[in-house]
Order: C-alpha cells, then structure tokens, then sequence
C-alpha cells in the first residue's frame, strides 16, 4: 500500500520469470532457473480448483438394481456454467 514508482525500478521485483535455457551451468543454476516456474504452476493450479469449488449441492445416495452406490446431484447452474464429465474428481465434503 506504501509503495513508490522507486520500488518498481528495485533489482528483485519483477513477476516474470527467467526464460529457459538448453544448457544450465550447474544443478543449482537449473533450479534456481525452473524453481519459480514450478511454484507458478503450483499457485495456477492451486487457484484454478478453489475457483471450481461449489457449495449448496444436494447429494442423494440410492442402491441400484446391482448393488452399486449411486449418487444423484442437485447443482444450481446461477454461478454459471458447470460441466461434470465422466472421470472427474469429485471430493464431497459435510
């Protein structure tokens, strides 16, 4: 919030990382280098599933005809458009 023009022009604060490179120096030089990159891809990841998370779904569990658990979901579509494919992890939690 107290930030200046100043600080921007300050060695160690840009968000971009170093580009990639074919040949590192030492193991050191290629983490240093792909460690940020990492922890980026992290962070997006991280982001892209709260963002996908919902509340106020209804779950309702019945047996079927061969004896395997079936789960019938109730999703409001007011936060937009969902898609539930076949493969998808599902994590419910009460």
């Amino acid at each position: 919030p107290n930030a200046t023009l100043e600080d921007l022009t300050k060695p160690g604060n840009d968000d971009e990382p170093q580009p990639t490179l074919t040949k590192y120096d030492d193991g050191y030089h290629f983490q240093n280098i792909l460690g940020p990159l990492i922890k980026m891809e992290a962070d997006n990841d991280r982001r892209m599933k709260e963002e996908q998370s919902r509340s106020g779904i209804s779950v309702r569990w019945d047996v079927g005809f061969n004896k395997r658990r079936i789960a019938h979901f109730v999703v409001s579509q007011r936060d937009g458009e969902v898609k539930i494919i076949v493969g998808y992890e599902l994590c419910l939690i009460h």
